[in-house]
């Protein structure tokens, strides 16, 4: 199962109350810092049933929901599967 930049968007919105995103917006622009993504990766772990926290994880590289987005791709494309 993949998932969208849109849905992304969406989950970040939910979880913390923010308005107009685009997939570029920069997390600090937004106030969100590495925890608010770490939060974001968990709902993302348990929507789509894989596991994306691991030891390369490098939350200095994921500055924008397009980052986040590609990571994740990098995860569901080797089946990283529960």
């Amino acid at each position: 199962m993949m998932i969208s930049i849109e849905e992304i968007i969406s989950i970040i919105k939910r979880l913390n109350n923010i308005g107009e995103i685009l997939e570029d917006t920069l997390f600090a622009e937004l106030e969100l810092d590495s925890t608010h993504i770490v939060e974001l990766l968990v709902e993302i772990e348990i929507m789509l049933n894989i596991d994306v926290l691991d030891d390369q994880l490098n939350l200095d590289e994921l500055l924008t929901i397009r980052d986040v987005h590609e990571y994740i791709l990098r995860f569901a494309s080797n089946d990283s599967v529960r």
